[in-house]
């Protein structure tokens, strides 16, 4: 049995949106191949942020196959097999969702994840992302191109087991036959926050002059590529009064991406979606998704 790393990209929020798979192979002690498929996205749009991370665009896929059609390949190279990927509930996530998007063969797999095996390995590091780890073993990373992603991914598990690591307790079981919405949240992605900047809009002046100038605004969710710090942080910059609350002089509540995903498919809210609903009518409150309100601060700059 050998050991297969993985590396989904996808286009928006939707776990069927996968545009590239990467996929390197360990065996006899080292990485022995490797591969990349470009795919045609399920629905095929690009989130703005998708696109700034893996620069990935509707042009890049326009002419790719679709998953099912690469499938059987794919497949010569995970069956029967363990796998492995850096937050791998994102990627065992997207696999299953496009296995039962497209009705495939179901697959029962065996599979850890490298992001938890390396907060053991090297406890002492601020945090576990890919390019942290992949520099601190010194692994060359191209970061977010799915097949350089899935080599260092390799590379990690290497190394726990060249040192003597038993990674048999991380081993997870995976039944692509079963049924249900998968609901992972999205982790890959989404920069960890560090304790000393846990975020409270208190802590945030607004400068003044920017293109928010005065705008009262709230966030809810954790969005893709920025801590909550991040966010207030930028939103203080050009000029706006961040809140901790919705509250009747709230401007705009931006909602991750992936909160805006979990209303329109499940018809959850949080608590600041509900409060902001029991407003609008009579405040005018804006209601944005993380992608439309960074589209439009853009067009504002620009």
């Amino acid at each position: 049995m050998k050991v297969v790393a993985i590396d989904f990209e996808t286009a928006n929020q939707n776990f069927t949106s996968a545009c590239s798979l990467g996929i390197a192979v360990i065996e006899g002690g080292r990485v022995v191949k490797s591969k990349e498929w470009v795919i045609k996205p399920v629905p095929f749009y690009f989130n703005y942020y998708n696109t700034q991370i893996h620069k990935m665009t509707e042009e890049t896929c326009i002419n790719s196959p679709f998953f099912n059609e690469v499938f059987d390949e794919v497949l010569s190279y995970i069956e029967g097999n363990i796998l492995c990927a850096h937050n791998a509930n994102f990627d065992i996530a997207v696999l299953k969702s496009l296995i039962k998007y497209y009705n495939l063969k179901p697959l029962k797999l065996k599979y850890f994840c490298t992001c938890e095996l390396s907060k053991k390995l090297f406890p002492e590091l601020n945090n576990h992302r890919l390019n942290t780890i992949s520099a601190h073993i010194g692994v060359k990373l191209n970061h977010h191109n799915a097949k350089s992603d899935a080599i260092a991914c390799a590379e990690i598990a290497l190394y726990a087991l060249n040192n003597g690591f038993d990674i048999d307790s991380y081993i997870k079981d995976c039944d692509c036959a079963k049924t249900g919405e998968v609901k992972i949240i999205f982790n890959h992605i989404k920069e960890p926050v560090h304790k000393e900047k846990y975020a409270s809009a208190k802590n945030f002046a607004p400068k003044a002059g920017g293109v928010l100038d005065g705008r009262k605004i709230a966030v809810s969710g954790d969005f893709k590529n920025l801590s909550r710090y991040e966010v207030y942080e930028k939103l203080s910059s050009l000029g706006a009064f961040v809140q901790d609350y919705v509250t009747k002089d709230t401007d705009f509540l931006i909602l991750s991406d992936e909160s805006v995903y979990a209303y329109k498919k499940w018809g959850k809210m949080s608590s600041k979606l509900k409060k902001a609903f029991s407003y609008k009518d009579s405040t005018g409150i804006k209601i944005l998704s993380e992608t439309e309100f960074f589209n439009f601060i853009n067009s504002k700059i620009s």
